[in-house]
């Protein structure tokens, strides 16, 4: 589902620049390069937690982890807790 999320966010963020592609935005790649980014990485990891050999339990609970993991954003350098 987080991965889905990012996806769709990812696909909505391009169509936004490219539907406001000659409003000044300076900010607007920067924005795509880190939705892309996140899209991308958590593709990567759902991919490695669904190649694991786990027991259905562990498979949850690295699953979980992984959506608490990703709930988390880095901001100025520091790691904080998204809202």
């Amino acid at each position: 589902m987080v991965l889905l999320l990012l996806e769709w966010r990812a696909a909505l963020i391009v169509q936004d620049l490219a539907r406001n592609q000659n409003k000044p935005d300076t900010s607007a790649n920067q924005r795509v390069s880190k939705a892309v980014s996140e899209a991308f990485v958590a593709a990567q990891v759902v991919q490695m937690i669904q190649e694991l050999n786990l027991v259905d339990e562990d498979r949850r609970v690295v699953g979980e982890l992984y959506r608490l993991v990703s709930n988390m954003i880095f901001v100025g350098g520091r790691c904080v807790q998204s809202s």
